[in-house]
């Protein structure tokens, strides 16, 4: 539940285009919300989102963060590649916006009581290609979406070790930076690319997309920290956080889902 402490609602950094000054931090406590396993009666539109592939991670330990802290995790998949324009407009056709259970108490007043149907990015031209990652959504958003498919948004460690491996690599290909393995501020044109579109933009696991293009949105909190938004190299790493109102809808934000291993997964 949201309460007035000042927390911060995390997105995992990937270099994204810079579009807006800084936001005013000042985010939200929030409620880790499992969602393990699928619902049995799926409609079509469910069964057609989760034919995307997604990429095992193993049971064991990596290095988390900055201070390289060894931290053990149980098996999880995590999407290969974020939610794309595609993905989620079928969770728009299947009444997702009208459908009470996919929604947090909070998530259900914001979108009813400031009239959201579909994310900010729809019908921008920079941004609603079918394979380019959906944008402009807010956390609750990507947690009703998450929900729906059957699965939930990642923890930060979670988000982590898929993105920079058991031995923690400052970036997903390695520990150098690689600007042709990334689109970023410079040269992005100020609109995101599809998914997949950079081959060594490629983590350990086979997770693409893990630094560049937009952040991802994550299911913890954290107490004050936070970035600035300048394209410097040092928060283009793995271990790169930053804080939001789980409210804030911008086009440099979109998410990725992860489901408990023991699930069956394409």
């Amino acid at each position: 539940m949201l309460s007035n402490t000042l927390k911060r609602t995390i997105i995992r950094w990937k270099l994204r285009i810079m579009l807006y000054l800084p936001l005013v931090m000042c985010g939200a406590i929030m409620v880790f919300l499992s969602a393990c396993s699928l619902e049995e009666n799926e409609s079509d539109f469910v069964r057609k989102a989760n034919q995307k592939a997604m990429v095992l991670i193993p049971k064991g330990r990596f290095l988390m963060g900055e201070e390289r802290k060894s931290l053990e995790l149980d098996s999880y998949y995590i999407d290969k590649y974020e939610v794309t324009n595609a993905e989620y407009e079928l969770f728009i056709l299947d009444g997702g916006y009208s459908q009470r259970e996919y929604w947090s108490d909070e998530g259900w007043k914001l979108i009813r009581s400031h009239n959201i149907t579909r994310p900010l990015g729809f019908g921008r031209p920079s941004f609603d290609e079918p394979d380019q990652p959906v944008v402009g959504v807010t956390w609750y958003e990507a947690d009703a979406y998450c929900r729906w498919a059957g699965k939930r948004l990642p923890t930060e460690a979670e988000w982590e070790k898929a993105a920079r491996g058991v031995n923690g690599f400052e970036y997903p290909w390695g520990n150098l930076m690689v600007w042709s393995n990334i689109q970023y501020r410079i040269s992005s044109g100020y609109r995101t690319y599809k998914v997949g579109a950079y081959p060594g933009n490629r983590s350990p696991y086979g997770v693409y997309d893990m630094a560049g293009n937009v952040w991802e949105w994550c299911v913890d909190n954290y107490d004050e920290k936070g970035g600035g938004w300048a394209s410097a190299s040092f928060q283009m790493k793995g271990s790169y956080r930053y804080g939001a109102k789980p409210e804030t809808q911008r086009f440099d934000i979109g998410f990725r889902c992860v489901r408990c291993a023991h699930e069956k997964s394409n």
